[in-house]
């Protein structure tokens, strides 16, 4: 009995950390004095991982690796830190499929790694975080600013060689967002009221009837989470 209570609280623990966030942050970062974002933008918004932990990466050829691991927000590409102590990029990210650390898994999905919190039968319900970080606005003639800024992700900002170097001492907005998707099988579906009734066919008056009654705001997990698991056990 023990036993089986300490693993309820280490779900507890692990959906709740996943889902902390779960509201879309946006805001700016200084530049700082190289050029760079190192130490401009903390690594709970860099990264998926609260720090670099042990996990397992399962590739897309059936073979694992484990190593002490992270995976960046802006770009989705796997980080391990090496024998030396030295923080490198994993050469072959795009063969991994799936990585599991502390108890959760993540899947790859349409090229974002899903923490995927729940699972019953043939629905799944998982999370994505991803960082946008948006360029500074151009400077034209006279003083200006374009009125055009294009929003990219941060490996925009990458090439082979490293980092790009971006304006100094410039407020540069980014997006920090926690969207959660659901799984019917292996279709992924971003919640909304249309998405819902497709994926719980037989519930379409009773989406309409909950929806009506609860404000659902579609970009909150935790918000999105709660319908979720309501209508997973009326399937029941």
């Amino acid at each position: 009995m023990k036993k089986s209570t300490s693993l309820f609280f280490i779900l507890i623990i692990i959906i709740s950390s996943n889902l902390s966030l779960a509201q879309n942050t946006h805001n700016t970062f200084m530049i700082n004095s190289k050029g760079t974002i190192n130490g401009t933008i903390p690594d709970s918004l860099l990264f998926i991982l609260n720090d670099f932990s042990i996990g397992t990466l399962t590739f897309k050829d059936g073979s694992n690796q484990a190593g002490k691991i992270n995976i960046t927000t802006y770009n989705q590409r796997i980080w391990f830190i090496d024998n030396k102590g030295d923080t490198l990029t994993l050469s072959n990210n795009d063969d991994v499929s799936m990585i599991s650390v502390k108890n959760t898994t993540y899947k790859k999905i349409n090229n974002n790694y899903a923490a995927i919190i729940s699972e019953d039968g043939d629905y799944t319900y998982g999370i994505i975080k991803n960082l946008l970080i948006q360029e500074p606005p151009k400077e034209v003639a006279y003083g200006g600013t374009s009125q055009t800024s294009s929003v990219n992700s941060y490996s925009s900002f990458l090439d082979g060689s490293g980092m790009h170097i971006l304006n100094k001492f410039k407020d540069t907005p980014y997006i920090f967002s926690v969207n959660p998707i659901i799984l019917k099988k292996s279709r992924v579906y971003y919640p909304t009221k249309k998405n819902l009734k497709k994926i719980f066919p037989v519930n379409k008056d009773k989406i309409e009837i909950y929806l009506k009654n609860n404000k659902i705001d579609f970009d909150n997990a935790l918000q999105v989470k709660n319908v979720y698991d309501y209508f997973i056990k009326l399937q029941k």
